[in-house]
């Protein structure tokens, strides 16, 4: 992410500025794109790659897939955004599905990887529902310029940290570029 993060940012406010977009916005919507960042990006990322080594790929996925109700839970808790019909006939057959898969021999187990994920992906939806307002206010392609910058800056000391271990030998080129 310490490489893919700053790449994308700069490629992104490179695109902004070719596309006349206003890349700098006002101190009070950079201090919330920070915070926004931080939960979103820093917290989501250490959860995710931390909790999806402590269980089974099949929890992440079923975790993962309850993303959209708690973005309309938020939603309508926070008032952001008031959902309309078709939002909560999705959410309700996604949870049917979910159920479907549980009761129908599926199975997630709740250990300490799948809470980690499950307090991260909180952490994601109120990135995307606390975003939508300084989306309102500016261009996409800027906010998630910086918003990766932000997280770029976040994730740097763990990757000054963790940067003496990794094995760059065993990285190819399309795994950096990914």
């Amino acid at each position: 992410n310490i490489i893919r993060f700053p790449a994308a940012a700069a490629l992104l406010f490179l695109t902004a500025r070719i596309r006349g977009r206003k890349i700098m916005i006002g101190r009070r919507d950079l201090l919330i794109v920070a915070l926004l960042s931080f939960v979103g990006i820093f917290v989501y990322q250490i959860l995710y790659m931390v909790g999806q080594t402590m269980t089974e790929a099949a929890n992440i996925g079923l975790i993962y897939s309850v993303a959209p109700l708690l973005i309309v839970i938020i939603s309508v808790i926070t008032k952001i955004e008031r959902p309309g019909i078709f939002t909560y006939a999705g959410s309700f057959l996604g949870f049917c599905g979910l159920s479907l898969i549980l009761f129908e021999g599926g199975s997630l187990t709740l250990d300490t990887g799948s809470l980690l994920f499950f307090i991260g992906l909180i952490c994601w939806a109120f990135y995307a529902v606390y975003s939508k307002p300084v989306l309102d206010r500016h261009s996409p392609i800027t906010i998630t310029a910086w918003v990766l910058f932000f997280g770029a800056v976040f994730q740097l000391p763990l990757a000054v940290y963790q940067m003496p271990a990794q094995m760059w030998a065993e990285l190819s080129g399309l795994s950096m570029l990914y």
